[in-house]
């Protein structure tokens, strides 16, 4: 029999005219976020540690999703020297904590940036990625490749139902941004370009990748503007 989960996720399969009722998806919802807290509080301790600060071993509401939920902070809450001194072993150790999938003996032997951090994760199909890092401290958000594929599946499929693409015809595509990086944002143009754009006629800013140390360098800057610490040089 399939979990409350299962059952959710197949739904992305259907058309939402064919999608059950509000009524009779909120207990299908409280059910899968049970599973999945009984599952994830023992494997990821920064939720483990959430629950048990709250006391919580069962959602009967939705409220009680809230104090559940991680903040930005948790997504950056590594240490800056972990990245400046290189120790990219205690980096792994660190996305450990917000994510089932363990990468802490990954090898990091010749990683130099986070760009060749993040490489490496990617490698292994732990497919996090960055926030732009404005205040000069990334976000690394941890993914599985099931998470990525649902993900883009749900972008085409609320994409198909937009008018200028309900048709099915390819359309030239103009994007003011990079093809490449390990930003949400460039993953979802490029997937949106090679689904629904014409090869021809489809474009972007640059060919060139997104850098997650350059994104980081000028958010450090922004920092050291708003601080007046920052010199011409």
């Amino acid at each position: 029999m399939s979990t409350a989960y299962e059952q959710l996720v197949a739904l992305s399969d259907l058309h939402p005219d064919e999608w059950p009722g509000r009524a009779d998806l909120e207990p299908l919802w409280l059910q899968a976020a049970n599973e999945r807290l009984a599952q994830q509080r023992e494997t990821i301790p920064v939720l483990g540690k959430l629950a048990d600060e709250v006391g919580l071993d069962r959602i009967e509401r939705f409220d009680d999703l809230i104090p559940l939920l991680f903040a930005h902070s948790n997504y950056k809450s590594y240490p800056e020297g972990f990245i400046a001194k290189g120790r990219w072993d205690l980096m792994n150790k660190w996305i450990d904590t917000l994510s089932t999938m363990t990468v802490a003996g990954i090898d990091v032997e010749g990683v130099t940036d986070q760009d060749s951090w993040v490489d490496r994760l990617h490698a292994v199909g732990q497919k996090a990625y960055v926030t732009s890092g404005t205040t000069g401290k990334n976000s690394f958000l941890p993914q599985t490749q099931s998470d990525e594929d649902l993900s883009l599946e749900m972008l085409i499929r609320s994409t198909k139902r937009q008018p200028l693409f309900a048709d099915g015809e390819r359309r030239p595509i103009f994007i003011f941004g990079p093809k490449h990086g390990y930003h949400r944002a460039a993953l979802h143009f490029r997937t949106l370009v090679e689904t629904f754009g014409r090869p021809d006629a489809s474009y972007f800013l640059t060919e060139e990748p997104m850098r997650i140390a350059e994104i980081t360098r000028l958010g450090d800057l922004r920092k050291r503007i708003a601080e007046g610490t920052a010199r011409p040089s």
